[in-house]
């Protein structure tokens, strides 16, 4: 019994022992378990203190985008510009994008030439108010500073497999900003773990929108490979109602994926990688996923290339047109003039009144000796010409079933014929003891100088003063006026019948009217012969025009400084070959005037300028110069600029169409019926309309007649220059359009007197769409260069370089395309873009990477400049380029569409840490307990008015994600 016992009782203590030890055991998890869930707590608090500190930085960055920090706004306008500057002084264009860079958003104001800069970045400082022609000015954090913050911002993680998280070179140069501390709670020591941020703000309407970007069309020229991804000329951003779906591809993407190829054949790498990302554009829904469509690399230094320049899930807006700020314009701040509802409405006011109220001294220092009519009102005559411009404006674009515009003190230059070269054949056909029978007909060559077919009625009124004494009477003097015959006069075969045409583009083409059977009372007195038809500069004519449906006519052509008719004498019976019956008179107007005895005016040959020039058109000689069914010669003229019609020698410059023979048998009248050989050349017209009922952009203000009349001194035979020894004077005119994408003329190259300034009053629509859009004041260098190239300038198909005929290609090549955004990087460098408009004024660079300028120190352009193409494509002599107006002003007219000077898109870099001051390391810096780094999206989300005025704003988070 007592072993039994012993037994147990030990089997009891192993028991016991076990289980003190499993108690033990448990006690020890648990202690355990509960040291780690402290541990843990810690953790995620110290995370969520970063998480904190990091969501104040996001907040920071939101206030520093949509105020002034005391609560005023300062982008709930679409007045507002952003800018970045580098971090450094003297950075070339090539190495801008590798340099630290800062942004900053500007703040303008009606009345104000000054703009104010906000920084986007901590430790940015206050705000600056600078004039508009500066850049704010600020110094980075140095290294130095205890309150450094870490370089911001990192790389973007890179989602494909790679050794290395950060690929150079680096997606976005490093910065230094500087750490904001989170307010601790009252209650806290000084010394107690504290909350800081840094931020730093980018601006994403620097970059390639995908969403936007890329297309897949192509292009094939003459005697080059297929090219696909060439932007469609049609294509441009137009201004839009809101709610309209963005325009899509307006930049060519393939430019980034290859910079360095002139081409992108089928099947090249750029060719699958631009592909691929515009088929896959609808599931690109991050910047990052962007790399996923790209299918020719996986080189990390490629896809950091592409992610660095293209961005995604951009938001749309549809901002205000504005007049801006800061221009000294009386409607600063106010909404643009419509042009296409001012057109629709033939509203010649309401487009004439803007220029007055913004531009007042616009009209007086750009007209010259314009004076409509003889007026010594110059008040008159600016009213005159601006009334002038808007009218021009509406006949350029009103379709051709329109009526010309015209007023007392205006008319409209449009698609119809205006009358190149005339000449009235008089020709004594019978004589009595009471009275004498004269005929006088009418051979009238039309020009359509326009790139419209025409088709409408014409109307022709011969006043013929030359005047005849006939005893007690005078006929054909300075009144005459066949719809009121003189006493003693009297007609028949008048009013000429109305004739219907139908001209090609750039067509010549000769009518008759008459003959006019004047029978003249001589008193009773038999007339002796010969009859002398005594010389007057009074002779008029004028030119009526019905368009398609039209339901008036409308004048629109006639001499204001009438015509020369010489000294004649007719016979009859005729007496011998050189002692006939009849006699021609004629002139060309636009072309040479006649000023005086030996003294002319020689002019460019430009019909236009005939309703508006001043002195007589000077009489031209049948049997010598008459030119008709072609451009106007006069070989028999000793001045080169008098001995044919050149549009190469234009002010704008042009072609210039087959020259026919001069001179014609005074027996033979004018055909009406083309000779053999004519060709109308229609590609060459001198004249772009529209027609299109609308514009498409402002940048179509380039392709406007403008009437100024300055005594232009030629170089080389040439037109060239109107500069401040230019004179002004009504005797002179044509060949002019308003310069709108090429180099203004220098006398009118400043504030207040610019053609392109016109963009900041006038725009084609209420509102813009701004996606996709690039804000050339933050663009990279690869984005300049995408913006630029790609694009199919085919305005003008007859560009020549001596006997050469070059097709323009797109700016495709490195060089050509570093050539715009290398200006356009060096322009804003020292004065940034407040206006799109000021895009016009864009300097080409010399060798050394500077502006350039011409040997009288004016800046020379980089629009419509020769010298800016690609050697390798054209590049000959000016004195020897052919490149017509139009063509020249496309470059710039798809620039502007595409171009900003702001954003509503905004990429922000956070960093957040939770600190503690007690435990400094060996520099005084506090322990970091925990950081947080993130990289959001920012859109600056307006509520607008229906007239797209901005009613309140608030800043979305559009992405969010850890970095």
């Amino acid at each position: 019994m007592r072993r039994q016992r012993f037994r147990s009782d030990g089997f009891i203590l192993v028991i016991t022992l076990i289980m003190i030890a499993l108690a033990a055991i448990i006690v020890i998890a648990l202690v355990t378990n509960a040291s780690l869930d402290r541990l843990t707590a810690a953790s995620y608090q110290d995370r969520y203190q970063a998480e904190l500190a990091a969501q104040n930085g996001l907040e920071a960055a939101k206030r520093a985008l949509s105020t002034d920090g005391k609560g005023a706004s300062i982008t709930n306008d679409d007045t507002f510009v952003v800018v970045r500057v580098p971090g450094a002084a003297g950075v070339t264009a090539a190495a801008e994008d590798t340099t630290a860079h800062y942004y900053f958003i500007g703040q303008t104001k009606a009345g104000s030439t000054q703009v104010t800069y906000f920084p986007l970045f901590s430790g940015g400082g206050s705000s600056q108010s600078v004039a508009i022609g500066g850049l704010p000015k600020f110094t980075p954090i140095a290294s130095s500073d205890p309150q450094i913050a870490p370089n911001l911002p990192t790389v973007l993680a890179d989602p494909s497999a790679s050794a290395s998280p950060s690929p150079a070179p680096p997606l976005i140069p490093a910065v230094t900003t500087q750490w904001t501390d989170v307010p601790n709670p009252p209650t806290a020591s000084a010394t107690a773990p504290r909350l800081r941020y840094c931020y730093w703000v980018e601006d994403l309407g620097g970059y390639i929108d995908a969403d936007t970007a890329g297309n897949t069309f192509g292009m094939t020229a003459a005697g080059s490979a297929d090219k696909t991804h060439t932007r469609d000329p049609s294509i441009m951003q137009p201004l839009i109602d809101a709610g309209t779906t963005p325009v899509t591809s307006l930049v060519a993407m393939w430019t980034l994926f290859n910079p360095a190829d002139p081409t992108d054949v089928t099947g090249s790498a750029e060719d699958k990688d631009n592909q691929s990302v515009v088929s896959q554009r609808g599931a690109l829904f991050t910047s990052e996923t962007v790399k996923q469509a790209i299918v020719s690399s996986t080189a990390a230094s490629y896809l950091s290339k592409v992610s660095r320049h293209i961005v995604a899930r951009t938001r749309p807006d549809s901002e205000q047109a504005v007049i801006p700020n800061g221009f000294s314009y009386g409607k600063e701040g106010t909404p643009k003039t419509d042009l296409n509802a001012k057109i629709a409405g033939k509203d010649v006011d309401g487009i004439a009144t803007p220029i007055k109220d913004n531009l007042p001294t616009w009209a007086s220092s750009r007209r010259g000796g314009f004076p409509y009519q003889v007026t010594a009102d110059s008040a008159k005559a600016d009213d005159s010409y601006r009334r002038t411009i808007a009218a021009n404006i509406i006949t350029y674009a009103q379709q051709s079933i329109d009526a010309p515009i015209a007023g007392n003190d205006y008319r409209g230059f449009g698609a119809y014929p205006l009358v190149n070269e005339y000449y009235d054949y008089t020709n004594w056909t019978g004589a009595s003891a009471n009275s004498i029978t004269i005929e006088v007909t009418s051979w009238i060559e039309l020009w359509n100088m326009t790139n419209q077919t025409i088709t409408g009625d014409i109307k022709y009124t011969d006043y013929y003063r030359h005047a005849l004494v006939l005893g007690a009477f005078t006929y054909f003097d300075n009144g005459h006026d066949p719809d009121k015959p003189d006493p003693g006069e009297t007609i028949s075969g008048y009013p000429f019948p109305t004739q219907t045409i139908t001209m090609a583009p750039n067509e010549f083409r000769v009518v008759k009217f008459g003959p006019a059977v004047y029978t003249l009372s001589t008193g009773g007195t038999i007339p002796a012969s010969p009859l002398q038809l005594q010389a007057r500069t009074s002779g008029r004519y004028k030119l009526e025009w019905k368009a398609g449906s039209g339901a008036n006519f409308v004048v629109v052509d006639q001499p204001l400084g009438g015509v020369q008719m010489n000294n004649d004498t007719i016979y009859n019976p005729p007496e011998s070959s050189s002692h006939v019956s009849y006699k021609w008179n004629g002139s060309q107007p636009g072309f040479v005037y006649y000023g005086g005895v030996a003294n002319f005016y020689y002019n460019p040959g430009d019909p236009r300028s005939a309703y508006y020039n001043n002195a007589p058109q000077a009489s031209n000689d049948y049997s010598s110069n008459a030119t008709m069914w072609t451009r106007n010669q006069k070989p028999s003229s000793t001045n080169p600029l008098a001995k044919e019609v050149k549009p190469s020698s234009w002010p704008d410059r042009g072609h210039e169409t087959t020259l026919g023979t001069a001179g014609g048998k005074d027996t033979v009248p004018p055909s009406i019926t083309a000779p053999a050989g004519v060709n109308t050349e229609p590609s060459k017209a001198p004249a772009v309309m529209s027609n299109a009922g609308k514009l498409k952009s402002a940048a179509e203000l380039g392709n406007i007649y403008d009437p100024a009349q300055w005594n232009i001194v030629s170089v080389n035979n040439r037109w060239s220059q109107i500069d401040s020894n230019t004179t002004a004077d009504s005797h002179y005119g044509g060949g002019l359009t308003l310069r709108v994408g090429r180099q203004e003329f220098t006398r009118f190259d400043n504030a207040g007197s610019r053609a392109s300034q016109l963009m900041d009053l006038f725009s084609a629509g209420t509102r813009r769409e701004t996606q996709g859009l690039i804000n050339i004041n933050t663009a990279t260098r690869d984005t300049l260069r995408a913006l630029a190239a790609g694009l199919t300038l085919n305005r003008d198909s007859d560009i020549k370089a001596g006997a050469a005929t070059l097709p323009l290609y797109p700016p495709t090549t490195t060089d050509q395309a570093d050539k715009f955004a290398d200006a356009v990087i060096v322009s804003r460098g020292s004065k940034p873009f407040v206006s799109t408009s000021q895009l016009a004024q864009l300097q080409a660079l010399d060798a050394s990477g500077k502006p350039a300028t011409d040997s009288k120190g004016n800046p020379i352009s980089f629009f419509g400049n020769p010298q800016q193409w690609e050697t390798t494509q054209s590049a000959p002599p000016d004195d020897t380029w052919e490149w017509n107006d139009s063509g020249r002003e496309e470059y710039f007219t798809r620039m502007f569409d595409l171009s900003s000077v702001r954003s509503r898109n905004f990429r922000v870099f956070v960093t957040g840490q939770y600190v503690d001051p007690r435990n400094p390391d060996a520099s005084g810096k506090p322990k970091i307990i925990s950081t947080v780094k993130k990289i959001y999206h920012v859109f600056l989300h307006p509520t607008r008015a229906a007239d797209g005025s901005i009613q309140s704003q608030q800043a979305d988070v559009t992405y969010e994600r850890d970095l």
